[in-house]
């Protein structure tokens, strides 16, 4: 392929000539369809078979890991021309000298033991240094991004790193970077898989909470105790010093320093997450009129928009790989143990620990939701940094460790995408074995280098097989991404942002999250659903996501929900249980009911209109190929009834026999009564180490 380009800055003409060929062969046995066009294959996809991997390019496409050799020469113009020149790295301050984009060589304690603003006595008598120390044990990295992807990519405890990025003066550069190790004293909650509406909730509010609780750590406290130490520099031009100044707070006695920070931390979660501008309304004596307030909110309204906008698109687009994700966390687990002594915490634990501690957070308002999480986050990640002594560093081998475990943790994920390479398990097997030799903890340039080199032979051999672009080979060696990029734009006029209070009412509300579901559901059947269809699946989600259970697509359940309904007082052989399944299929509902020992209430019919599109039970690890036959199933279903008209043609019989015509993998819900006595005969399930009904 010839490349010609313009420089927008110069105008002058490029020309360069990318080439690529792709290996493969022509093998019609696997032609989708031999007396029609396939709407769905493109061209000579579905016969064109790549040497290197064994798969069509139609297979490759379904599992959008399709990389043709047009998408080989643009990635190797895009490595060429479009990477950044030169790594983005601080400007003042001696920045660190970064070989690489994770370039664990550096340690983030030489700089800032140089730094003159985090060594500011009155910082370190605020309690700031601390907050830094905490993180430097806790082990960190820098990034210094060579590419766009690199830069947009945000993962505070995991594989993130510290981003180190350009501003225009060492004031600016230093309250930037504060920000950021707020962040990571604040870690996101790690999504593991789980996907409902309170896992949602958790995700975008701890994330959004940590972003207000940072900027009031960096932009007030941080820059409160430079004012007060005589430091010379314009702080009102970030818009965010001038409000603190106006509520007549202080910092500067320490019985009071926590309660004050966390009042501030309060009105500006409120405002930024809520649009709830009244706390700080109450604090100033103008209200607000107050110009400072104004001049925020114009400031940041937008922000937290796109903020907003941003960790909702991240949490989806975690959601729509959960399976690769779930695999990941599954198949890291000899090493959690070190990401966990971090407190790293998932989701999952999270909501477990709250449903324990505070039951009513889970079951009330989004907004009550919201405060608790408020609360926890200063209770546990800010209050006992703050008041405590400045922790001394441990030695540079053991923050190695700690900082590196977290890296190649989140970077193994790439090998649970591609599990069904052998080379994956191998790798991450040998990677682990190797980590878990470290008992003392303790970890050498030479290990990182190591292990880096195992993981980046594994990408070449990705690279070599089709899978990945030698751009992606290149970008993934030193970030491998848990979400793809997504970009957002905060310098608009403030009338393009959505309001504040809406956007958030809109992300947090449960008929959002079901309205979401459903537009999936319509998306893959291919047409939009009737009022009856758009009852009977949000009833049936209800019932799944109340028991535990997930689905995918809005149409093909993963995990069935179980719930109890009803138990004895008094636990005896002879005390009965009652639990309602939720999600499983109409195969398994039949086992079920084979049981004499139970009393079975199946609570769905064929007989009805909405069972005509029911939800569908899918299993194992791996459930793409399934749902895409699903899919297809579906569309050629309704393109038959579409000619046929079953329901008229056979009268009053029609609907219930041509409902009967659905696999036996569509999902029912049922109570099952049964004594305790009986539960040893209770098995469901074919024996199948791939899943089958084995959750239930």
């Amino acid at each position: 392929m010839m490349a010609i380009w313009i420089d927008a800055k110069t105008n002058e003409i490029f020309h360069e000539k990318f080439t690529y060929s792709t290996v493969g062969r022509i093998d019609l046995s696997r032609r989708r369809s031999m007396n029609r066009t396939d709407p769905l294959v493109f061209g000579w996809d579905d016969i064109f078979v790549v040497e290197a991997n064994g798969m069509s390019y139609q297979e490759l496409n379904e599992a959008s890991i399709k990389h043709s050799s047009r998408d080989m020469v643009i990635s190797a113009f895009i490595k060429q021309r479009i990477h950044y020149k030169e790594l983005l790295n601080l400007k003042f301050n001696s920045p660190p000298k970064v070989k690489r984009t994770i370039d664990f060589s550096i340690d983030m304690a030489d700089y800032v033991h140089k730094n003159i603003t985090y060594n500011n006595s009155k910082v370190v008598e605020y309690g700031f240094r601390n907050l830094i120390f905490h993180v430097l044990n806790a082990g960190i990295f820098c990034r210094a991004a060579n590419n766009r992807r690199q830069a947009n990519y945000w993962s505070p405890g995991l594989n993130g790193g510290l981003p180190l990025t350009v501003k225009g003066d060492p004031i600016h550069q230093d309250t930037f970077l504060a920000h950021d190790f707020g962040h990571f004293a604040i870690p996101d909650l790690v999504f593991i898989g789980t996907d409902s509406i309170l896992h949602r909730r958790a995700y975008i509010a701890w994330r959004m909470v940590s972003e207000a609780t940072t900027m009031a750590l960096a932009d007030m406290l941080l820059v409160d105790a430079l004012v007060k130490s005589g430091v010379e520099y314009d702080f009102d031009k970030r818009r965010i010093y001038p409000l603190f100044r106006d509520l007549h707070l202080t910092f500067d006695d320490s019985k009071t320093r926590i309660d004050n920070l966390k009042r501030v931390i309060h009105a500006n979660y409120k405002y930024c997450l809520m649009g709830d501008d009244s706390f700080y309304v109450e604090m100033l004596s103008a209200g607000r009129d107050t110009p400072s307030l104004i001049e925020f909110k114009k400031k940041f309204c937008p922000f937290f928009v796109e903020d907003f906008r941003w960790t909702e698109h991240n949490y989806e687009n975690m959601v729509n790989r959960c399976e690769e994700i779930s695999r990941w966390w599954s198949d890291i687990e000899p090493i959690r143990k070190f990401v966990d002594s971090e407190r790293i915490e998932t989701i999952d634990d999270f909501l477990a620990d709250m449903q324990q501690k505070n039951p009513e957070a889970i079951t009330g308002s989004s907004i009550e939701f919201i405060d608790t999480i408020f609360e926890i986050i200063f209770d546990r990640k800010i209050r006992p940094i703050l008041d405590l002594e400045s922790p001394p560093l441990l030695e540079p081998s053991k923050r190695l460790f700690k900082a590196f475990i977290k890296w190649i943790s989140a970077q193994l994920a790439i090998t649970s995408k591609f599990h069904f390479l052998s080379e994956s398990e191998e790798v991450r097997n040998k990677i682990i074995a190797h980590i878990c030799t470290f008992t003392d903890r303790l970890m050498s340039l030479d290990d990182v280098a190591k292990i880096r080199l195992v993981f980046e032979n594994y990408l070449h051999c990705l690279a070599e097989k089709n899978l990945i672009s030698h751009d992606d080979e290149h970008t993934y060696a030193e970030l491998y991404p848990l979400f793809d990029p997504f970009y957002v734009n905060y310098d608009k006029d403030i009338t393009h942002y959505e309001d504040l209070s809406s956007i958030s009412e809109r992300i947090f509300s449960a008929e959002h999250y079901r309205q979401k579901q459903l537009v999936q559901t319509t998306r893959c059947i291919g047409r939009p659903l009737t009022l009856k269809e758009r009852f009977y699946i949000s009833a049936m989600l209800d019932m799944i996501e109340a028991g535990g259970g997930q689905t995918l697509d809005g149409t093909f359940v993963i995990r069935p929900g179980v719930m109890i309904l009803s138990e004895s007082p008094i636990i005896h052989r002879l005390g009965m249980v009652t639990f309602l399944l939720s999600g499983i299929s109409i195969e398994t509902s039949l086992e079920f009911v084979a049981h004499r020992e139970a009393k079975v209430a199946r609570l769905t019919s064929s007989k009805t209109n909405a069972m005509n599109l029911p939800l569908f039970r899918v299993q194992g690890t791996d459930t793409f190929k399934q749902r895409l036959f699903l899919a297809n199933l579906i569309t050629e279903r309704m393109q038959f009834e579409l000619i046929s008209q079953p329901r008229s043609t056979w009268r009053e019989n029609g609907n219930e026999l041509f409902n009967m015509t659905s696999p036996g993998c569509k999902v029912t819900a049922i109570c099952y009564t049964m004594t305790l006595e009986d539960f040893h005969q209770l098995f469901i399930g074919r024996m199948s180490p791939s899943g089958n009904e084995q959750e239930v």
